[in-house]
């Protein structure tokens, strides 16, 4: 090899070094902004007091604009036993309406600070689409399982990736190491199971710049 051949290798080897290093290795857990804890007044009440608040809010929702006479008369029947209790049902059944809309804001809330940084993270792929055992297009998700045997992660446990080339992949969730730029960014996606497809909501992008398959055998 040349002296300059030589000077050339070394510098690209010294370039991507340099390069490499500029990503920063991120957990799942750092997707995740610091927020106040979500005060729940339901953990203080007992099973049967819970067990009634439920049948309050099915019969509520069942009886829509023409309750029947079985249905009002076994709602005012467990009004009538939880206030004795000192319960005030209307109140937890409007708290319980906000906390579920806080802790779907929660679920999807994002950190700012991260959006736009080259970034390393790794989890498992699970494919949108598969052809030919390639996938260009995929949910990277924190455990095996997520989406398919359990309810989905939060949206701000799920990065979606796409792929300039096609990947050769070994089936459902390939342990990976993807580094990239990692964008703020709402998507729905579409996944097709045996047993049907759902939409799925992420709330992070990566441009993909690096992919590397992981061997968790060893």
């Amino acid at each position: 090899m040349n002296k300059r051949i030589y000077i050339i290798s070394f510098l690209a080897l010294l370039l991507s070094s340099f390069y490499s290093a500029n990503f920063t290795e991120i957990t799942w857990q750092d997707l995740i902004p610091h927020s106040e804890e979500i005060v729940d007044p339901f953990k203080e009440l007992s099973p049967e007091v819970l067990e009634d608040l439920k049948s309050l809010v099915r019969l509520r929702n069942k009886m829509g604009t023409t309750p029947s006479e079985s249905n009002l008369s076994r709602e005012k029947e467990i009004e009538d036993k939880l206030s004795k209790g000192g319960i005030d049902y209307d109140k937890l059944l409007d708290q319980r309406l906000q906390i579920i809309e806080s802790r779907y804001e929660a679920s999807i809330a994002t950190v700012q600070k991260l959006n736009g940084k080259s970034v390393s993270i790794s989890g498992f792929m699970l494919p949108l689409e598969i052809m030919n055992n390639e996938t260009s297009e995929f949910l990277l998700v924190p455990w095996v399982g997520a989406c398919i045997h359990t309810p989905p992660p939060a949206g701000n446990q799920i990065v979606y990736v796409k792929l300039k080339e096609p990947l050769k992949i070994s089936g459902l969730y390939d342990a990976v190491s993807v580094k990239g730029k990692l964008i703020i960014q709402s998507n729905n996606k579409e996944l097709f199971l045996k047993d049907g497809n759902g939409s799925i909501g992420s709330s992070y992008t990566i441009i993909p710049e690096e992919l590397e398959k992981l061997d968790l055998s060893k």
